[in-house]
């Protein structure tokens, strides 16, 4: 989904993950490894949090991508 925007836009991947504080793009593994995290006997006594899987966009800010 992601991959056909920026094809669309003729947006440069390789900039805006220069703007991510861990310097790449998330992949759909990304997502469900949190996912599953979370059925996990691991997670048991976590309720009702937001978990943000964005490479540290909230944690750290959003970096301008380079023109």
């Amino acid at each position: 989904m992601v991959k056909d925007l920026f094809e669309k836009t003729k947006t440069n991947v390789a900039d805006v993950a220069k703007g991510i504080p861990l310097g790449r793009m998330l992949e759909p593994q990304d997502i469900a490894n949190a996912a599953l995290f979370l059925v996990s006997e691991e997670a048991r006594q976590i309720t009702g949090i937001t978990l943000p899987v964005d490479g540290g966009w909230l944690a750290f800010g959003v970096k301008a991508s380079a023109k």
